[in-house]
């Protein structure tokens, strides 16, 4: 079977899932022990999915190259993300949520199902652009088991998400962040519509004065040394 049929098949049965919500049960156990070896690409899989609340990768294959994952899981109310334990997504970004046309994006249990099983390795200097944007239901995002070092901005990512009160980010060096202008350089949108009071770790006091100085409305910025783990 070809990749693109395959990723042309999933995305059909999304489609019937929502003009037949009683067929949503089978359509996931149709993922479970799926072989997704040959798919490289799941831009915009799960696009718009409203209805379809939890995705069960349970006993699927996945391939060992990098995958596409842009998009995924964009536009939907996901609450639930299974995979096998030892399943490790090689990806080149963490694009995969948006919360935005009437959707609220993933809650902390989905966000952090997926993070849990990415594998850094791949990881793009982009990774973090237009990841996360208005994901309004997330309280929390933890970022601190990826290597996040090489990345050199973050380009409307983590962007109205008005609800999150703690976020990890001690793996990012800004100082690589070649062109700082807050609306159109590497921190161009990245942060704002964000709790002002929400906690943010960064790795140190560098990381930190570089945040303040590009967003000094957060009034909660520590570096791991203050928050102490």
């Amino acid at each position: 079977e070809k990749p693109i049929t395959a990723r042309q098949c999933i995305k059909a049965l999304i489609q019937i899932g929502k003009a037949k919500p009683k067929y949503i049960p089978k359509i996931m156990l149709s993922l479970q022990n799926a072989d997704l070896s040959n798919v490289v690409n799941f831009n915009d899989t799960f696009l718009a999915a409203t209805a379809l609340t939890t995705v069960d990768f349970r006993g699927a294959t996945f391939s060992s190259e990098q995958i596409n994952v842009s998009g995924m899981f964009e536009n939907m109310n996901i609450e639930h993300i299974l995979f096998d334990d030892d399943v490790r997504l090689k990806v080149n970004t963490l694009s995969a949520f948006e919360g935005m046309n009437n959707s609220l994006g993933p809650t902390d249990e989905a966000a952090e199902a997926f993070l849990t099983h990415v594998d850094d390795s791949a990881l793009a200097i982009g990774a973090l652009n237009y990841a996360f944007r208005h994901c309004t239901r997330l309280t929390r995002l933890d970022f601190s088991h990826l290597d996040l070092s090489n990345i050199t901005g973050i380009v409307h990512g983590i962007m109205g998400c008005t609800n999150l009160q703690f976020l990890d980010l001690r793996t990012i060096d800004f100082q690589k962040f070649t062109n700082t202008d807050p609306n159109t350089g590497s921190f161009a949108f990245c942060l704002t519509d964000i709790p002002t009071n929400c906690l943010i770790i960064v790795g140190d006091a560098t990381q930190k004065s570089i945040l303040q100085s590009k967003r000094p409305a957060l009034t909660n910025i520590k570096t791991v040394a203050e928050y102490g783990g």
